[in-house]
């Protein structure tokens, strides 16, 4: 548990504007969403406890496009398609990391960015946000 997991459940806890669901059963690795056809959870770890990547297969015309949310995985693309870590202080000292866990979900989401019908999301990278075309909620 790092410093900042209490407090962000307290502020989350406050908010009247959310509803939290619990999915599936524990051990599930991949976990549909209630009510969301096509929307995925997945449990990672590594940055923060509870650490999720969220999969969206969306209907394009007569294909199907799949977008793979991964949070907090990396800082920007690069750091999933060159396998990248985020820097030593940050990892050590800001957000303790499981640096050996990162690495694997980094190469692992690195072969699913190679996919074609497949584009990784990084909270953090609004220019790869913006040049995705996934539309811009205001």
């Amino acid at each position: 548990v790092n410093y900042l997991t209490s407090a962000a459940a307290e502020m989350l806890a406050q908010t009247s504007c959310i509803e939290q669901i619990v999915l599936g059963r524990p051990g599930e690795l991949l976990q549909s969403v209630p009510g969301y056809p096509g929307l995925y959870m997945l449990q990672v770890a590594g940055h923060t406890p509870g650490s999720q990547i969220f999969i969206a297969h969306l209907r394009r015309g007569m294909g199907r496009q799949t977008l793979v949310f991964a949070g907090d995985i990396a800082n920007h693309i690069d750091g999933v398609r060159h396998n990248i870590s985020k820097p030593p202080f940050y990892s050590r000292f800001v957000v303790p990391e499981n640096l050996q866990q990162l690495e694997k979900t980094r190469r692992w989401l690195q072969a699913l960015d190679q996919r074609p019908g497949v584009t990784v999301l990084l909270s953090h990278d609004l220019p790869a946000l913006r040049a995705s075309g996934v539309p811009e909620i205001r």
